[in-house]
């Protein structure tokens, strides 16, 4: 199954902020699969591997590739969003990038163990 994460016209650090919540909601929910994230954020794959070994996660950046940001795209985003067409002046890429979550077995441990420490 692949979920698709859109963060449209947000930039960093939102964008990453937001990608951060998706992938612990998505762990913690039991989600395996694909996650696509679109964003125009071109420094974001290095941001989310940052995260991913920062806390040892069991995902995988299975690639990342650009598409061209296109005016239906944006008017598109406009429209759904309070996304304004200046925040996408001198931008011409979407940038999109595949995490593989193999499991949330360790995600799911870290979580019941900081869950028995409050219980105690």
């Amino acid at each position: 199954m692949t979920q698709t994460l859109s963060l449209k016209e947000h930039r960093c650090p939102y964008a990453m902020s937001i990608t951060r919540r998706a992938i612990e909601l998505a762990m913690s929910s039991g989600f395996t699969g694909l996650i696509e994230i679109e964003t125009i954020e071109h420094a974001m794959e290095n941001h989310i591997q940052q995260f991913i070994n920062s806390y040892e996660l069991p995902i995988k950046i299975n690639e990342c590739y650009n598409v061209p940001l296109t005016k239906d795209k944006i008017d598109q985003w406009c429209e759904e969003d309070d996304a304004i067409t200046e925040d996408f002046i001198g931008l011409d890429k979407i940038y999109v990038i595949q995490l593989d979550i193999k499991t949330n077995s360790i995600f799911q441990k870290n979580k019941a163990e900081t869950q028995n420490e409050y219980s105690d």
